[in-house]
């Protein structure tokens, strides 16, 4: 909960996907039936898809609400309906601005106790711990939050409460040391300077004495509000130390409230601005540097606390089914970003908690739209038989037109049993900056055998294989000089051609049927080529002169292709010696000669020679605005008022027409809708019918997915209503 909320969104990874759109679209306006989306979403490379974490959606929870949750069946409930579709037990993360408020009493008998004096804070005693550990699961992984404010007697306190913790929750699985650090000093915890330096060093001090009180302890450092002004970012504190050289960390958190309801702020939040995938994508990109330095730190990236609208959420806003339509937009837009959960971060009864466990003033227990999100997702995510292996890959569309209301994804499994159809030997490609001349390198391998033959028909089988080398020159150093003369720049690119060595051994085998084994062996012998680039003459001026002079650098990217060759030859009753060549195989590798290498660039290993994979899910949002005027969708039992009257949208809500292809072809598809009346709707949203107890949290009606099928073309056609979710399964795939 804090009241900076400026980071945010979108897919920055390379789009696999092929999609064309043709519609008009306004900030508040539906798509019209006339609209026809192409989409081609066959995975082609793999390995730039990353895998979706079993417990993506996972929670967060006040540190003193945390007793409220456990005392109702409807956060069980909830969690189970995750974990029952995907395998996969929600984190729990028990933190919050309550973390730096938190006193630890071993004495104290009641588990917890509200002081207002001297100051505001929250007293646990030991008896707080069972309750966490005889509600959750025992393979629920629990986050920790610990104080860091309190400095009193070098954290004695801290150091305390973090042992007791970890031995009172079995489940314990890492500390958080201090909440949004990054707001010390607007929250009165520090005073200026206060820098990320300090906060490290401060870190550093109380990760290592619970080190030697817990050897084994793991750690989520950072828990940042978000974009800060005063340098709290992911680069600077692993630069400070605090990485996986040092410490057991597998995760590193930052916050994310796309919108805020603190203060002046809560005059901006709009419910249609949570609908707006740009918006998303742009938000989400601030994240990128800190997504890279977890993984260059040896760790990974999550949003260790997040929701639709911070301090608290916004009503009308984060308790409608425009939430829920956010939450499976964002969920997929972080997963495909590598970040690895997201953290719904709850209190008992305010206006962001995806459910109410607990009555409270003017308000009963209740599920609310984000759930029917949450749940949406699991069915998306879900394992194709219990105990399955399965993970899923996630790639994006990226829409042409920055087109804000239609949303994509593809997400496939990685068990690869659903190959699209061979499409030869693939081109090579690599990671590299802007390109300005390319050159080819061609390699002939040619494959020649003696075969004896004997009676009757008989098939060979050979494989050929080639391993191409190819480098790029890369980089442009520019300097400025008084001083004129002719300077001659060479630029030597390496380039490794391969020489094959055929050999044949023919072997016998002892069936009665005659049949014989011929097995050729490929001997390689690397030879290396220099190509000279022409020298470059730099001719006389007056005044200052600019010279760009190459350096050599290389890149080298290794492909292995498998080229299958079968021939069938017919014999004689005798045995006959017959020597044949076998066609020429050749490989054309292009080369890009580029002016800089993108950081990081590296060759792809060993890419499959198949033309892709085909999808294993689909998922489609509209999030074009449609507002209901049905007064009994805008109110629910667990919200303090109901949405405002008035706001509806005018005319008929509209289509929109798909047609989407990437799915094996004649397949049978699921299709199951994330639906309610509206994008202001708090409830009546269902699953395709399923619906949740507000009661107990536990699924009262199942859903009623329509079927629809793959035709012969490869194409799939559906409609989708503006503000709604459409997810396509092929059950098939495992």
């Amino acid at each position: 909960m804090r009241p900076n909320a400026q980071r945010v969104a979108a897919s920055a990874f390379f789009s696999l996907f092929y999609v064309y759109t043709s519609f008009v679209t306004g900030s508040h306006a539906q798509l019209g039936t006339s609209t026809v989306i192409n989409v081609s979403p066959i995975l082609q490379n793999a390995a730039a898809a990353p895998t979706v974490d079993r417990s993506l959606v996972s929670f967060s929870m006040e540190l003193m609400a945390i007793t409220g949750f456990t005392e109702s069946e409807i956060t069980k409930n909830i969690m189970n309906a995750w974990f029952d579709k995907t395998g996969g037990r929600p984190s729990v993360r028990i933190g919050g601005s309550g973390m730096d408020k938190s006193i630890f009493l071993p004495d104290q008998k009641e588990a917890m106790i509200y002081n207002q004096l001297p100051e505001s804070r929250w007293d646990f005693g030991p008896s707080y711990f069972p309750i966490i550990a005889n509600y959750f699961p025992k393979d629920t992984e629990i986050t920790f939050g610990l104080n860091l404010a309190n400095t009193t007697d070098n954290w004695k306190n801290t150091i305390d409460f973090a042992v007791a913790a970890k031995q009172g929750i079995p489940q314990m699985d890492r500390f958080e040391i201090g909440n949004e650090v990054d707001n010390f000093v607007r929250n009165n915890l520090r005073t200026n300077p206060w820098t990320v330096t300090d906060y490290s060093s401060q870190w550093t001090k109380v990760a290592n004495m619970i080190k030697a009180k817990i050897s084994d302890v793991q750690f989520q450092p950072a828990a940042y509000a978000g974009t800060s002004p005063n340098g709290f970012d992911l680069k600077q504190l692993v630069a400070a130390g605090v990485h996986n050289n040092n410490y057991r960390i597998p995760t590193y958190s930052l916050h994310f409230y796309p919108q805020s309801y603190c203060g002046a702020g809560r005059d901006a939040t709009r419910l249609d601005s949570l609908a707006d995938h740009n918006l998303l994508t742009t938000q989400l990109n601030l994240f990128n540097a800190d997504i890279a330095a977890a993984e260059g730190a040896g760790g990974l990236f999550t949003f260790g606390e997040t929701n639709s609208v911070s301090c608290s959420g916004a009503p009308d806003v984060s308790d409608t089914f425009g939430a829920a339509l956010w939450l499976v937009n964002y969920a997929l837009s972080a997963a495909a970003k590598r970040a690895q959960r997201v953290y719904i971060h709850s209190t008992l009864t305010t206006a962001y908690s995806m459910f109410l466990p607990k009555a409270g003033d003017n308000v009963r227990t209740g599920v609310r739209p984000m759930v029917y999100g949450m749940y949406f997702l699991a069915e998306a995510l879900a394992l194709p038989a219990r105990n399955s292996n399965t993970k899923f890959l996630i790639s994006p569309v990226a829409l042409p037109n920055n087109a804000g209301d239609i949303s994509v994804y593809g997400l496939y499994s990685n068990n690869n049993n659903n190959a699209a159809p061979a499409a030869g030997i693939p081109k090579p490609g690599i990671d590299v900056g802007k390109r300005r001349s390319v050159s080819t390198i061609t390699t002939t391998i040619r494959v020649s055998k003696s075969v004896v033959l004997q009676a009757g028909v008989q098939t060979i089988m050979t494989t050929s294989l080639s391993r191409v080398a190819k480098s790029t020159v890369v980089s442009a150093v520019t300097v400025t000089t008084r001083t004129v003369r002719r300077v001659p720049v060479t630029t030597r690119v390496p380039v490794t051609t391969t020489v094959v060595k055929p050999t044949t051994r023919i072997v016998r085998n002892g069936g009665s049927d005659g049949v014989m084994t011929i097995t050729t062996i490929i001997m390689y012998a690397a030879h290396p080529t220099v190509v000279m680039v022409p020298s470059v003459v730099r001719r006389r001026q007056t005044g200052i002169k600019t010279m760009t002079t190459q350096t050599s650098s290389v890149i080298y990217e290794t492909k292995m292709v498998k080229a299958p060759v079968v021939t069938t030859l017919t014999a004689a009753t005798t045995i006959s010696w017959i020597s044949r060549r076998i066609t020429t195989i050749k490989t054309t590798v292009t080369v890009p000669v580029a002016a800089r290498a993108t950081p990081g660039a590296r060759a792809a290993a060993e890419p499959s020679t198949n033309k892709g994979i085909y999808l294993a899910r689909a998922v489609v949002l509209n999030l074009s605005r449609f507002n209901s005027s049905d007064e009994a969708s805008l109110i629910c039992r667990s919200c303090s008022k109901g949405s405002p009257p008035g706001f509806g949208t005018q005319g008929p809500r509209k289509k929109t027409s798909v047609s989407l292809s990437g799915f094996q072809p004649g397949r049978k598809l699921k299709l199951l809708r994330l639906q309610a009346a509206g994008l202001n709707a708090k409830s009546g949203a269902s699953v395709s019918g399923l619906t949740f107890s507000d009661d107990t949290g536990a699924i009262a009606t199942q859903a009623k997915p329509e079927s629809v099928t793959v035709g012969a073309d490869g194409n799939v056609n559906f409609s989708v209503l503006a503000t709604e979710g459409v997810l396509l399964v092929d059950e098939a795939v495992k």
